[in-house]
C-alpha cells in the first residue's frame, strides 16, 4: 500500500515494557522526542536566534483511538492513519487488547514523533502516535487510560477497522469516551451483532456520530441508483418495485465479505423508498428473501427481496449487482453491475424507451481516502443511521451462526 504523504526525516520513537501504563511516563516520552527532534533538525526559518516560538505546529484536528486485537492490525492502522494524503490526526491512540502473550505480565509501549512535509512559509504538520500492546484480559485497564492521553479540546475519534464490535469490553468501554465511531463492517464476521451493538439505544447515547466505511464505499452505487429515476419517464416504476436482487462479495480467506454492504444498500432503498420489514430474511436457495411492504394499510403491495453471495472477489468487500425490477403499468429493468475493479456496467429498460447500457469507470475506493472523509466529516447522516436500522432488523443478531 502507497504511503501517501512522506515524513522529512525518520521518526523518533521510544520502547519499553512495563507492569502498569504511566500516563506521565508517556507524556514525558512524547516532550523527550521533540526535544530531540528540534535538536537533531533545526528549523532554518527561526527569525531570531534564541526566539522561544514554537516553529515546529501540531495540526489542531482530531485526535485518533483505534482499537484492534493484534498488533498486525495495529501496523496495519498505523500505516494507514500516519499517512493520510490530505489530513492529518494530531495524535494516534492504538491499543492492542491481544497485544501480548496469554499470560504475559506487561505491557509494550510505544511513542512515536514524526514530522509530515510541508511546503515552504507553512508549518510543518506533527503527528504522535502512542501504541500500547497488552496482554488478553486487560480491556477495562486499555480504555481507562485513554481520556488522559488524549490531547484536550479536540474531537475524539474511535476507529475500529477490524472486528469484532460485539462482545469487546474495550471497544464498548470506549463508546462514552469519544464523539465519533468510525468502523468498518467488512471484516465483521458477526454481522448480526455488530449490527445490533451500533443500532443499539446506548451506543447512540453515547456516541452523537457513528460512520462506516462500507456505507461510503457504496457511495457510486446508492448514486448509479438514484440516477435511474431522473428521467421523468421512469420516475412512476419506483411506486412499483415488485423485485430486488443484491449480489455482494463472497468471504475472502482474511474474512472481508460484502455481505453488510447489501444488507445497508437494502436498508437504503426501503427507507428512501417508504417499505416496510415483516422480520428478518429467511434462507432461500442459495441466498436469502424477505418480503417486504409497501403503501397504505389495507393497500399494502409486496416487494420480494433477494441477497445472495457473488462470484467477484476485485469489489473491495463491496456489491458486485443490483438488479430492481418494476411492474405493474410502469414496468421497468434496472441493473447496476460490477465487471472489473475500474468499471461498472448499468442497463435500464422501462416502458415507452428502449434499453440503455452505459460504463462507469469507478475504482474501488482506497481505505485511506474513505478514513481521511470520514475524519473530516464530524456530524452524523441520517441516512446511513435509517439504513442502518433496517439493516439490522433484516439480519439480527444470531442470523450468523
Amino acid at each position: 500500500m502507497p504511503t501517501g504523504a512522506e515524513t522529512n526525516a525518520p521518526a523518533m520513537e521510544l520502547i519499553w515494557e512495563s507492569k502498569d501504563i504511566e500516563v506521565g511516563r508517556i507524556r514525558s516520552a512524547l516532550t523527550e522526542q521533540w526535544h530531540r527532534w528540534e535538536a537533531e533538525y533545526p528549523d532554518p526559518s527561526v527569525i531570531e536566534p534564541g526566539s522561544t516560538e514554537q516553529v515546529y505546529m501540531r495540526a489542531s484536528t482530531v485526535n485518533v483511538i483505534v482499537a484492534v486485537d493484534t498488533e498486525t492490525d495495529a501496523e496495519w492502522a498505523e500505516a494507514v492513519l500516519a499517512h493520510l494524503s490530505d489530513y492529518s490526526p494530531s495524535r494516534l491512540l492504538i491499543l492492542v487488547r491481544n497485544g501480548r502473550p496469554e499470560g504475559a505480565e506487561t505491557y509494550t509501549v510505544r511513542v512515536k514523533v514524526e514530522e509530515r512535509e510541508h511546503t515552504r512559509g507553512v508549518a510543518p504538520v506533527r503527528l504522535e502516535t502512542i501504541t500500547i500492546l497488552a496482554p488478553p484480559g486487560n480491556d477495562q485497564s486499555l480504555a481507562s487510560l485513554s481520556s488522559p492521553l488524549l490531547i484536550p479540546d479536540l474531537p475524539d475519534v474511535l476507529f475500529v477497522p477490524y472486528g469484532p464490535i460485539s462482545n469487546n469490553t474495550l471497544v464498548s468501554s470506549l463508546f462514552e469516551l469519544v464523539d465519533i465511531l468510525v468502523v468498518d463492517t467488512i471484516w465483521t464476521r458477526d454481522t448480526g451483532a455488530s449490527f445490533a451493538v451500533l443500532a443499539g439505544n446506548a451506543t447512540r447515547q453515547d456516541v452523537s456520530d457513528i460512520n462506516d466505511l462500507a456505507w461510503s464505499r457504496m457511495l457510486v452505487w446508492r448514486q448509479l441508483v438514484a440516477q435511474f429515476f431522473d428521467q421523468p419517464a421512469a420516475l412512476d416504476s419506483l411506486e412499483t418495485i415488485e423485485e430486488v436482487e443484491i449480489l455482494f462479495s463472497p468471504i475472502v480467506d482474511e474474512g472481508r465479505s460484502g455481505r453488510s454492504a447489501a444488507l445497508l444498500m437494502a436498508g437504503w432503498l426501503a427507507t428512501r423508498l417508504g417499505w416496510r420489514a415483516p422480520g428478518e430474511l429467511v434462507s432461500f436457495r442459495d441466498g436469502w428473501r424477505s418480503t417486504l411492504r409497501a403503501g397504505e394499510t389495507g393497500k399494502s403491495r409486496e416487494i420480494v427481496l433477494m441477497l445472495s453471495e457473488g462470484a467477484r472477489t476485485d469489489t473491495s468487500g463491496g456489491l458486485e449487482k443490483i438488479r430492481l425490477v418494476a411492474g405493474g403499468t410502469a414496468t421497468g429493468l434496472f441493473e447496476i453491475r460490477r465487471i472489473s475493479e475500474d468499471e461498472i456496467e448499468t442497463t435500464s429498460q422501462h416502458i415507452d424507451a428502449a434499453p440503455v447500457t452505459r460504463m462507469v469507470h469507478s475504482r474501488c475506493p482506497d481505505d485511506r481516502f474513505l478514513i481521511s472523509q470520514e475524519l473530516r466529516r464530524l456530524h452524523e447522516d441520517p441516512t446511513y443511521t435509517a439504513a442502518l436500522d433496517f439493516a439490522a432488523i433484516l439480519w439480527p443478531a444470531g442470523m450468523d451462526s
